[in-house]
């Protein structure tokens, strides 16, 4: 489950992506403040971390840790 709201097709090319395996290196997420840059960036690394079929589940370890902050892996 993405938090992200809104922003449909960006959500599809990433969830499109991780689907393929073809991941980027790097996603350049530029906008007006307050328009989700942070939610989403969060949400891809919940994605790629995720334990779970359906990613991002926010529900494992590893979504969980990113959520809160403190995943050793995912700095912000």
């Amino acid at each position: 489950m993405w938090k992200t709201i809104g922003h449909p097709r960006t959500i599809r090319i990433i969830e499109r992506s991780l689907d393929e395996n073809r991941l980027s290196h790097a996603y350049l997420l530029v906008g007006p403040p307050s328009i989700g840059k942070k939610t989403l960036a969060a949400d891809i690394a919940r994605a790629v971390n995720c334990l779970n079929d359906k990613v991002p589940c926010q529900d494992c370890i590893q979504c969980v840790r990113i959520g809160r902050g403190i995943h050793a892996d995912v700095q912000i």
